[in-house]
C-alpha cells in the first residue's frame, strides 16, 4: 500500500524520475482510463506509458498537492509468490 501511496504522491508532484521507479519497465504493464473528451485509454507498454507520463508532466508542471489526500479503504489486495 505505500508502494501505491508513493507512486501517486510521484505523479502529483510531477517528479517522473521518482515516478519510474515505482514501475516495471517491460512490455506487458497496462494502463487503462477514462477522459471525457477521449473516451477509455489503454496504453500498453512501459516505453509508451512512461512517454506519455513524461509529456503530460511537462506540458503541466503544477503540483497538486491535495490529489494525494485520499482515502483508500476497502482494499483486497491478493499476493502470491511472483505476483501481487
Amino acid at each position: 500500500m505505500q508502494v501505491i501511496a508513493n507512486e501517486s504522491s510521484a505523479f502529483w508532484k510531477k517528479d517522473f524520475e521518482d515516478y519510474v521507479t515505482y514501475w516495471v519497465h517491460e512490455d506487458f504493464i497496462r494502463t487503462m482510463g477514462w477522459w471525457e473528451t477521449g473516451g477509455v485509454t489503454v496504453v500498453e507498454g512501459w516505453e509508451e506509458r512512461s512517454k506519455r507520463t513524461k509529456s503530460h508532466m511537462e506540458n503541466s508542471p503544477e503540483e497538486n498537492p491535495t490529489a494525494t489526500a485520499v482515502r483508500r479503504e476497502n482494499i483486497n489486495l491478493r499476493i502470491y509468490r511472483d505476483v501481487a
